[in-house]
């Protein structure tokens, strides 16, 4: 389906599975299904097209299949955003939301996907970092911009752990 970019098959797919998106995967991350799909978009995406663009003309039609198929992905996030955006803010074992992948990886268009299907940019991971911290890190300003949501935040490290009186971080 998904390298087919069979939509109405991806959204047949999407419903009858819906039982999937209420809890994480029994996978040892912790991922949800949205967050485990991004993973793997990502590393899909590290195989750059520059490379498929120096295979012999014969295989350069593989070139445009494989962005196609990232494009797909790009769909899939995003209807799984809407349909299950509870998914949205449920963090890995790291505490990292998708969202926060999203906003680190700079892809602006799943930003704003998210954020209007719900994702809460105030989520912290385990390090305290937010979304915002996440889109400073990506340096792409139409991140930033959705990640703030309007409201007058600026760019900062993240809080400082509080110590308790055992001295360990908390």
């Amino acid at each position: 389906l998904l390298h087919a970019g069979n939509q109405e098959g991806m959204q047949k797919w999407i419903k009858a599975h819906r039982a999937l998106f209420t809890s994480r995967l029994p996978d040892v991350e912790g991922n949800s299904v949205v967050m485990a799909l991004l993973k793997m978009r990502s590393h899909f995406q590290l195989f750059p097209s520059s490379v498929l663009q120096m295979a012999p003309t014969a295989l350069q039609d593989q070139a445009q299949r494989w962005n196609a198929m990232l494009g797909h992905w790009q769909w899939l996030i995003e209807e799984l955003s809407r349909e299950a955006s509870k998914q949205l803010n449920m963090p890995d074992l790291k505490g990292q939301t998708p969202l926060m992948l999203m906003a680190e990886e700079g892809d602006t268009q799943l930003v704003q996907a998210m954020l209007q299907a719900g994702a809460d940019p105030d989520l912290q991971d385990l390090q305290g970092m937010t979304a915002l911290h996440s889109a400073c890190k990506s340096r792409v300003d139409g991140c930033v911009a959705h990640s703030q949501l309007g409201r007058s935040r600026v760019c900062r490290a993240a809080p400082e752990p509080t110590r308790a009186k055992t001295g360990v971080a908390t």
